[in-house]
């Protein structure tokens, strides 16, 4: 269910962002000298992985629209905001009560409904905002020169900042809730190989 290119997007996405969070880190709050690389080493990683995570999201766009793989964003989520509230109330509450899973996925809806929309926010306004933040802080000439008292740089930094603070909470939670397929293992697994494993009820 999930084709190769989208699982090299998937891995090659997940490893460049933990490398823009510990390179974005110790630029902006580490000393000259670190541990593992100067300062300078650090921002040259930091601008190298974003530039890389830049053509990785194109290659994602552009495998989409060739793959039809955007359908399973622009399509409604099921059951609308009832699903929504059906598959929090799940994350929440019923898995820790053993409950089934409210929706399994398949070729035509490979997210649940809370899925659906956080994935369009995610990769359709998130991460477009972060990378273009981070693109414009590599021409900081071209930048407002002052900005409610503040250089135009300062705005976007700040901004590229939060963004970057919401897209490793994403991350964190996104492995977390990975876990929860019918076995731990499963949806990870589903990432590697491609194919999602749905194991029915053991039989009483």
């Amino acid at each position: 269910m999930y084709p190769v290119w989208l699982r090299v997007w998937l891995w090659s996405n997940a490893v460049l962002v933990v490398l823009l969070a510990y390179t974005g880190g110790r630029v902006q709050f580490g000393q000259r000298r670190g541990p593992l690389m100067s300062f300078e080493t650090a921002f040259n990683v930091h601008n190298l992985a974003g530039t890389l995570l830049v053509i990785v999201g194109v290659v994602y766009l552009v495998g989409n629209l060739v793959g039809g793989n955007q359908k399973q964003y622009l399509s409604k989520p099921r059951d609308g905001l009832r699903g929504i509230v059906k598959q929090a109330r799940w994350y929440l509450l019923g898995i820790f009560k053993g409950e089934p899973h409210p929706y399994h996925v398949g070729p035509e809806h490979k997210f649940n409904p809370l899925q659906h929309v956080t994935y369009i926010g995610v990769m359709y306004v998130l991460y477009p905002l972060l990378l273009l933040s981070g693109v414009a802080l590599l021409f900081p000439d071209v930048l407002p020169q002052g900005v409610l008292g503040h250089p135009g740089a300062w705005w976007v930094a700040a901004i590229h900042w939060a963004l970057a603070a919401a897209a490793i909470l994403f991350l964190v939670g996104h492995l977390y809730l990975g876990s929860m397929g019918d076995n731990v293992r499963d949806l990870y697994a589903a990432m590697i190989d491609g194919y999602h494993r749905h194991r029915k009820p053991k039989q009483e």
